[in-house]
């Protein structure tokens, strides 16, 4: 928190507070009074700012001018309007003294507050503050603090995507545990490794070191060590394909965490991996039943949990459940917030603006999404082949999500069965009917299980397969269960598509009035969504 005059800039809370009480600014305003505040120590210029304000978009230079003369307005309420000083040519300067917060005193007091700048999204901060934290521990001669605060480092590195030096402290974080009792820090220095191997993609590594972090969690009878281990453990299991294990194990570590028995920071972490995990298998109703809890966990400790990947989740949720303008909203938010706060997961964010710029028909705005994911290093899968097959490259859109499928990376592997029921789709609809076999020979293969959403995506490729081979009633019956999985979860926009394809089924039969039906629920759901260019097709359809 940043302290001026009568001004606190709460970026956990997200408020601009005058005499304690809240302001009401657009969030462009608040972005901008945080980049100055924490930059205040030199000109920011105009280019800097428009490139971290807008970053995909193109504006002009009055568009800056308008939210620092908004910035101003708000200052002006407690007078201090001239703390944002105008360097003509060059940028600007946030100019008013920040109180500074008391000084820490000793190691365990430097980690606290590492805590702090983590949760506010300062990592480079933390990193500062941990490696103090370290210096003090090892001038005491302290070996299992020291090596606590390695591993924390390494956490830090790994998720800033800086494999190489979270390596570098994890070695020696197993140094300073080399003669040092069995411990705790012993069962975090194999979750971390656990965590190290599956950012390399080295699975069965991950698998075992996770293995070995239970083991020496329940030997100790230590809860939050247990809790990261089964984490970890899901995540690999996931990656396997086991997916019922992964749910399982994923669940039991949520668990342990709302029962209290995990303090904040590894809380926040597990409660996102569990989420994660639940949209990677397109488990919807899952995902948003434990959003909700995260998000009541973090008001129950008086934090806003990982800044800015609660907003992607809740955004993933709400364009599942067909609310397409507030899923823009808030992951336009956490695409800025996540930039600095957790740059892991910003190319993630990046997919799921994209997924929601193809539901809302914006196919150059996808593209744009798409490719800055894949610049961060994320796998845009399945939009992207979507956005080719809109685009009328078949042959371009099976290709890419082939290579997908067949990626060694975590987050593929993760996806896997919603990536093969989506290339069933694809080929089915390119014409591609011995492709589209095959790849449902595969997907069986994986068994996902009886869960609403691996059903719905089964019975989905089932049903485009059949369509594609001619078989219209056995089409409509798995396109009947499948729309009634996915409203199970509350699915709405992927049931309102079972809609439009049954209509099309009906269409080829000759049943108009059936599938006029189909085509009117469709249209109705995604003109409520805001999918506009859907609703356009299923009227084009119906007439």
């Amino acid at each position: 928190m940043a302290r001026f005059g009568d001004f606190e800039l709460d970026q956990q809370r997200l408020e601009l507070r005058l005499r304690g009480k809240a302001i009401e600014l657009q969030p462009l305003v608040f972005q901008l009074l945080c980049y100055l505040v924490r930059h205040r120590d030199r000109v920011v210029t105009k280019n800097e700012l428009l490139e971290n304000l807008w970053p995909d978009a193109h504006v002009t230079e009055s568009s800056l001018q308008r939210v620092v003369s908004l910035a101003r307005s708000a200052l002006r309420t407690g007078g201090m309007e001239d703390a944002l000083k105008n360097f003509p040519r060059a940028g600007y300067r946030f100019m008013a003294q920040v109180g500074a917060e008391p000084p820490a005193q000793g190691p365990a007091a430097l980690e606290a507050a590492a805590d702090d700048a983590k949760w506010q999204g300062q990592l480079a901060q933390s990193v500062s503050l941990l490696e103090q934290a370290l210096a003090q521990y090892r001038a005491a001669a302290d070996s299992r603090g020291a090596a606590r605060v390695a591993i924390r480092l390494a956490r830090v590195q790994e998720e800033r995507r800086e494999i190489a030096p979270a390596s570098g402290w994890l070695a020696l974080a197993g140094t300073l545990l080399r003669d040092v009792p069995r411990c705790r820090e012993h069962g975090l220095h194999c979750w971390m490794a656990s965590q190290i191997a599956f950012a390399n993609d080295q699975h069965d590594g991950a698998i075992e070191h996770a293995r070995r972090c239970h083991e020496i969690a329940r030997e100790l009878g230590d809860a939050e060590l247990e809790a990261l281990a089964l984490a970890a453990r899901g995540h690999a299991l996931m990656g396997q394909g086991d997916i019922a294990a992964a749910r399982a194990s994923h669940e039991e570590a949520a668990a342990l965490t709302l029962s209290g028995a995990v303090s904040p920071e590894p809380g926040g972490f597990i409660l996102c991996s569990v989420i994660t995990s639940a949209a990677n298998r397109a488990d919807w109703g899952c995902a948003s039943q434990w959003t909700e809890q995260f998000a009541r966990w973090c008001e129950r400790h008086g934090k806003p949990g990982y800044p800015g990947l609660c907003r992607m989740h809740r955004a993933e949720v709400l364009h599942f459940k067909g609310d397409l303008p507030a899923a823009r909203q808030e992951i336009e938010a956490a695409c800025t917030m996540l930039r600095e706060a957790a740059p892991w997961a910003e190319g993630d964010a990046w997919r799921v603006l994209g997924d929601i710029h193809l539901a809302q028909g914006d196919l150059k705005g996808a593209e744009q999404a798409y490719q800055r994911a894949y610049t961060l290093g994320w796998e845009p899968q399945p939009g992207l082949a979507w956005m080719h097959m809109a685009r009328g490259n078949a042959d371009a859109a099976v290709a890419s999500l082939e290579r997908a499928i067949e990626s060694a990376n975590w987050y593929n592997r993760e996806r896997r069965t919603l990536l093969l029921a989506n290339l069933v789709a694809l080929a089915a609809a390119a014409g591609l009917t011995e492709r589209a076999q095959t790849a449902m020979a595969e997907l069986e293969k994986r068994q996902p299980g009886n869960l609403p959403a691996q059903s719905a995506l089964m019975a989905r490729a089932r049903s485009r397969l059949a369509i594609a081979q001619g078989r219209h009633k056995e089409a409509l019956a798995d396109i009947q269960k499948a729309r009634l999985n996915w409203l199970s979860i509350g699915a709405t926009l992927e049931a309102a598509l079972e809609h439009m394809e049954a209509g099309m089924v009906l269409k080829q039969m000759g049943d108009k009035t059936a599938a006029s039906l189909e085509f009117n629920a469709a249209a109705e759901t995604f003109k409520s969504a805001g999918a506009k260019q859907l609703q356009k097709r299923c009227e084009e359809l119906r007439k």
